[in-house]
């Protein structure tokens, strides 16, 4: 996870990206972002980081790799798909707020959003802040 986090930590520093949630599952993760270009963010994200990750699996467990191969013969660590949602309201910000925080209790990881370590549920519920730095909407 560190090599995806520190790939948003440069998109922050670089891009003019901010971060107001996210949570980094063992499987996927929810960002909830603003970007002058967001497909465009999330398409060079996707593609530096599946690159990285591959390179590592390709190092560490080349074993694991045919689980990520396509029929063309290539690689494909994330889905094609994305599902952003615009938000308009403080409302619907609250709700995928709390749906992206509460994924880990959801999945029994974690008894409470904030103790799970790649969350921004710490920067909400506490004065700690979390791996990645984010704007903190006052709500």
């Amino acid at each position: 996870m560190g090599n995806i986090g520190e790939s948003l930590k440069f998109r922050i520093d670089k891009h003019d990206l901010k971060i107001y949630g996210y949570v980094f599952m063992l499987n996927h993760i929810h960002l909830i972002i603003q970007s002058p270009d967001v497909a465009g963010f999330l398409r060079d994200y996707k593609k530096f980081t599946s690159r990285m990750i591959m390179k590592n699996v390709m190092e560490t467990e080349p074993q694991i790799a045919q689980r990520f191969k396509t029929k063309n013969g290539g690689f494909e660590f994330w889905k094609k798909t994305n599902m952003p949602e615009l938000i308009e309201s403080e409302a619907f910000f609250l709700q995928k707020l709390g749906y992206v925080h509460n994924n880990p209790v959801r999945k029994q990881y974690v008894k409470q959003p904030e103790d799970w370590y790649w969350s921004s549920a710490i920067d909400y519920e506490s004065s700690q802040t979390g791996p990645l730095p984010i704007v903190k909407l006052l709500v």
